[in-house]
This record gives structure tokens, sequence and C-alpha cells, in this order.
């Protein structure tokens, strides 16, 4: 474990509670998050240094939760030393240096993942599944909010923090990918590095999809709402239930002997589905072994890993750019991303 602050203990224990896996090190350049580490986890080694991990045979893998601006050096470092690699997001601010990383892991036939972990929430999970079978029918739009008090950060703005949850959870709802962003922004706390953010994407079928981010919101939000002809979902990530679906509509319909047409709202119930409860950070932690043991891609395949960078580099252009609208390529040939500047 490379990086023991927030999210670092909490894969920790992840590890530590896992039957497949055992915890060797946990290293930090803070030797105070180290005193903590000894006290949770006696078993493991601790270390400031990488090369004590990155030198020990029995160390198979390596779980990055340090700043996001160490991401690329420390993983590029640990493949280089023949570690398979699970880094928390985002993998790194730069699609060129992502595409390096993955070129690397193939070179070095290692598994290279990413923490993108609302793709392992049953809620989400349980959406995708009802859009899958056009439960909601044809989706209109969608919106979002991910903010709330910090922690903010000073390496990188709002919207690589916290923009990329729901930005690659929506495109994985919609199977596809956005034709264009814009983003509006604004640096409150500290001089060019914003700390707040809207985002406006365009999906095929005419989808929009609009999302807020903040870390100086006073509440901690984690909502997204996907709307369709048929049905409405409102997720809460902050709730025990996570998901309500609205069976209200809204249809075309023509007036006898007229060709006006008119729009009905249709209202049905309201609806809690029932969902078991794993928790994400777990299942994103199986998955990664899983791959270790198949040699088989992860969920997140590289193309996708490459994609949400390329999509957040646009916004980032995009904001400093006063709200341009960035058009965003496909290569069908190589699946990946690409916007002019």
């Amino acid at each position: 474990m490379v990086g023991f602050g927030y999210w670092g203990e909490k894969l920790a224990r992840v590890i530590q509670n896992s039957t497949f896996a055992n915890l060797r090190w946990c290293c930090d350049i803070s030797e105070p998050n180290l005193e903590t580490a000894k006290k949770l986890f006696p078993a493991a080694n601790v270390t400031t240094k990488l090369y004590d991990v990155l030198k020990d045979k029995n160390v198979s893998a390596v779980i990055i939760a340090t700043p996001a601006k160490s991401h690329y050096m420390i993983s590029k470092e640990a493949l280089l030393a023949g570690k398979h690699v699970l880094v928390e997001k985002p993998i790194t601010t730069n699609a060129a240096d992502v595409k390096e990383l993955i070129s690397l892991a193939k070179k070095k036939k290692k598994i290279l993942m990413t923490s993108h972990i609302f793709l392992y929430n049953l809620a989400i999970m349980k959406i995708k599944e009802m859009i899958s079978k056009k439960e909601l029918g044809n989706i209109f739009y969608g919106y979002g909010t991910y903010a709330g008090p910090g922690p903010i950060r000073s390496d990188f703005s709002v919207v690589f923090d916290l923009a990329i949850h729901f930005l690659y959870t929506f495109s994985y709802l919609l199977n596809g990918l956005p034709k264009s962003v814009s983003a509006l922004g604004k640096s409150y706390l500290s001089p060019d590095n914003p700390d707040i953010a809207f985002l406006n994407l365009e999906y095929k079928k005419n989808i929009y999809f609009n999302l807020r981010v903040s870390w100086m919101h006073p509440i901690k939000t984690r909502s997204l709402v996907v709307v369709g002809d048929k049905k409405t979902i409102v997720f809460d990530d902050t709730l025990t239930d996570k998901i309500v679906v609205y069976d209200k509509g809204i249809t075309p319909s023509y007036k006898k002997n007229s060709k006006m047409k008119e729009f009905v709202f249709n209202f049905g119930d309201i609806i809690q589905p029932h969902l078991k409860f794993k928790e994400p950070l777990a299942e994103v932690f199986s998955q990664f072994m899983s791959s270790l043991q198949s040699r088989q891609n992860p969920k997140i395949s590289a193309s996708d890993i490459v994609n949400i960078i390329v999509i957040l580099e646009a916004a980032e252009y995009s904001l400093r750019n006063e709200g341009l609208k960035v058009q965003l390529k496909y290569n069908r040939i190589n699946k990946l991303l690409s916007f002019k500047k």
C-alpha cells in the first residue's frame, strides 16, 4: 500500500479483510501516517522509501493512493519493477502519461487498473440494468451533483478531483462517450485552481448531461438523475435506499382529426428497489485480484482509462477558455477520444 492517508487506510483494511491477499507493506512519506499503520496493521512492514517495496520479490501488486501528481511516476516505477498496479483516480492528469503507462503494462504483461469505484456500486449497476432493458424508455437527459465540504486540493482542480466520478458513471450508463463538453468554473480559495465547476456534455441521440461539482459545498451531496420518457431514476449515494424510481413519463399524442401534437404526462408509482449491500471499494479490489489471477483485463478497459482523462482535459480546456464548447472526436480504430486545442 503506497500512500497511507484517507483512502490508503481504507484500501489497506480491504486488503487485510480479503481472503486472497496479504498486506505486506505500508509506504508513506509521513511518519505519523506510518505510526497509524503500525497500530492498525501490525503484521505489515512500514517504510518511507518506495524502493523498499519495489525490491521485495514477495510483493506481486502495488496499490497507489498518493496525491494525483505522483500517480504517474509511482505507477511507472512499480510496473518497471514487475508489479501489478491498482491506482486511485485520477490515474494521471494527462492522457499522454496514461497511454505510456498502458503501453508499459502491456510490455511487462502486468495488470494496470484504476479505481472507478461507482462502476462497482450495486445501485449504479441496477440503473445500468434498467436502462439496458429500456425500462426508462428513451433517455432525454441527466444531471448530477458531486459536492461537499472539502477536502480542498492544491495539485489539481475540482474537475479532475470530483467531476471524474459522474463523468465515467454517466458514460457507463449510456454505454457511450460524449460528443462535446463545455465547462464554467470559479477559483475562490486559491488563484487559478477552480473550486467549483458546472459541466455540460452532449451524447448521441441528443442526450444531455449537466454536472455540478464543488468542494466548498456545506453538505455532502452525491446525487444523479436520469430522465426518460417512461420513467425517471434518482440515485443518492448518501442514503441507505440509494435508488428511487418514478414511474412518470411524457408521451406525445394527437388530437382527433388534427395533426397538432400535444404531450401527456403519465403518473405511476414510486418504487425503491431493494439492493443487498456490497462495499464498492471491496468490489474494486476483488476485481483487481481476479484480473491478476486470470490475467484477463478488468472491467475498465485501457481505452476507458484514456478516454475519461481526455474528457477531463477537454473540460479543463473549456473551463480555462470561458466555457468554450469543445468537440470530442472518436476514433473507431483505436477506440480513443481526442480534441483540438
